[in-house]
C-alpha cells in the first residue's frame, strides 16, 4: 500500500459516518477522489442548511459546480453563458455566508452566486476606463476601451481579465491581471496593462466598484485576514527559448488598505514570481507572509519589508500556486500545494525562519502527477464531517479530500 492510499483510505475510515444513511456508500469515491468539471482552478468550502459544499469553478465548461461533502453529490451546477463567441471562462470562487462570488476572466466580470439555490444574483464588470501613462501595442487591433473601434496603439482599456478575489462581510474584493495578449512565443511576449483592484459591495444598489491602480503588474493572488489586505504580482510571464515560462519582469507583494486599497507597503519580489499568500500571526515576529513561487520549487517568508526564499524539493520549474493560513489553535502555520509532488506542504515560522514540518500526499506524486492546485481547509461544518482540507488537482480534474486526522 502506498502512502496516497493510506492518507485517502484513512479518509474511508474518518468519513464513513458522515454521510446520511439514506445516502449511496462513498467509500470508494472518497478514496478515488470526487471528479471535476474541465480545467478546474480553484476550490472554497461553504454551508448549505448547516451541511458542508465545495465550490468549485469548472472554467473549461463556465459553470460553478457546488458539490455535497464528503460524498462529492452534485448540489447545484451554475452556468454562466458565452456572450458571443467568448466564454465565460470562471476562475476563482470565494464564499461570504451563503453567496459566493465568482471572477468571470473570459467576460471580465464578477458574478455574485446564491449557491446553495444555484442562482446567480448579480454579474457586474468594473466599467471606470483607465487611461495608460505608456501606449500598448498589439499584434492585432482591440477594442479594449470599449468605444467600438479597435485600435493596435492602446492608451485607454476597460479592466480585463479578473482572476484573484476574497470577500468577507458583504464585501469582495478582485484584482485584475489587464492581460491583453498572453504572450504564445518569444518573439510575442505577452501584453498586459497595470494591475488593478476593485472593492465591490453586494449591499451597494449601484453596485459600482471601487477600483485602485496596482504599483505592480499581473497580480495573481490575494490573501485578506482582519485587516491585513495582501495582493501578490508576478510582473509579466512568457515563454523561453527552452519552452520553459519565466519571469519577464520584476514582480512585488503589495499591502493595501482595505477600505480605500491604497498601498501602504511594496515588498519587491524580483523573479520569484509569487503565487497566493498566507498570513500568518507569528509571536516573535508579528504579520508575516508566507508564499510559494509559480516557477521554481520555493517558498518565500515575508516580513519587515524583506523577502527571503527558501527552496524546496522540486521539478526545476514548478509551482507552489497557493498557500492558505491555518486555524490559530495551531499556531502560526499554513498550508502550500506543491504541484509537481502532488502534496501539501504545511509550514510554519517558528523562529523567524520557514520550516516545513509535514508533507501531505493528496496524489501519486510520480512523474505523472495529478497537479495540486488549489487548497481550502475544512469550515466547522467540514470538519465536523471529517473533512480537514480539499484540494484541486487540476490535471487530474479531481477533488481530494483530506480527513482532519491526517492535518497537524
Amino acid at each position: 500500500m502506498s502512502r496516497v492510499d493510506a492518507v485517502l483510505l484513512l479518509g474511508v475510515v474518518a468519513l464513513q459516518p458522515a454521510c446520511p444513511l439514506e445516502a449511496p456508500r462513498c467509500e470508494q469515491r472518497w478514496a478515488a477522489s470526487i471528479p471535476l468539471g474541465t480545467v478546474p482552478n480553484d476550490v472554497a468550502l461553504g454551508e448549505c442548511g448547516g451541511a458542508p459544499v465545495a465550490l468549485v469553478p469548472a472554467s473549461g465548461d463556465a459553470r460553478l459546480d457546488v458539490l455535497e461533502l464528503p460524498c462529492g453529490e452534485l448540489r447545484a451546477s451554475v452556468l454562466f453563458a458565452p456572450e458571443g463567441e467568448r466564454a465565460a471562462t470562471p476562475w476563482a470562487v470565494a464564499v461570504d455566508g451563503e453567496r459566493a462570488w465568482v471572477t468571470l476572466q473570459g467576460h471580465d466580470e464578477v458574478a455574485l452566486v446564491d449557491y446553495c439555490a444555484g442562482e446567480v444574483l448579480a454579474r457586474v464588470r468594473a466599467a471606470e476606463v483607465l487611461e495608460l501613462v505608456e501606449p500598448l501595442r498589439l499584434s492585432a487591433p482591440q477594442d479594449v476601451d470599449g468605444d467600438g473601434t479597435p485600435e493596435i496603439e492602446v492608451r485607454r482599456m476597460l479592466p480585463r481579465a479578473p482572476q484573484a478575489v476574497v470577500a468577507a462581510g458583504g464585501v469582495a474584493v478582485l484584482a485584475y491581471t489587464n492581460l491583453l495578449e498572453p504572450g504564445l512565443a518569444v518573439d510575442r511576449p505577452p501584453v498586459l496593462g497595470p494591475g488593478l483592484l476593485a472593492r465591490f459591495d453586494g449591499e451597494a444598489t449601484s453596485f459600482a466598484p471601487h477600483t485602485v491602480v496596482l504599483p505592480c503588474t499581473n497580480p495573481q493572488g490575494l490573501a485578506w485576514h482582519d485587516e491585513a489586505l495582501w495582493v501578490s504580482c508576478t510582473g509579466p510571464l512568457g515563454p523561453t527559448n527552452d519552452a520553459t515560462v519565466a519571469a519577464l519582469g520584476v514582480g512585488a507583494l503589495v499591502r493595501v488598505d482595505p477600505v480605500t486599497l491604497a498601498t501602504l507597503e511594496e515588498v519587491a519580489a524580483g523573479s520569484f514570481a509569487p503565487g497566493t499568500p498566507a498570513i500568518l500571526d507569528t509571536v516573535l515576529s508579528g504579520e508575516v507572509l508566507v508564499v510559494g513561487s509559480l516557477l521554481r520549487p520555493a517558498l518565500a517568508r515575508v516580513a519587515d519589508g524583506w523577502l527571503v526564499e527558501t527552496a524546496i524539493g522540486g521539478a526545476a520549474v514548478d509551482s507552489i500556486f497557493e498557500c492558505a493560513r491555518m486555524d490559530a489553535a495551531v499556531g502560526a502555520r499554513a498550508v502550500c500545494t506543491h504541484f509537481s509532488g502532488d502534496r501539501l506542504l504545511v509550514v510554519d515560522d517558528p523562529i523567524d525562519s520557514l520550516h516545513v514540518a509535514a508533507e501531505l500526499p493528496v496524489g501519486a506524486g510520480s512523474a505523472v502527477f495529478r497537479g495540486a492546485q488549489a487548497v481550502a481547509l475544512g469550515t466547522p461544518a467540514a470538519r465536523a464531517r471529517g473533512v480537514g482540507a480539499a484540494v484541486v488537482l487540476g490535471l487530474s480534474a479531481e477533488l481530494a479530500l483530506l480527513p482532519v486526522e491526517v492535518l497537524p
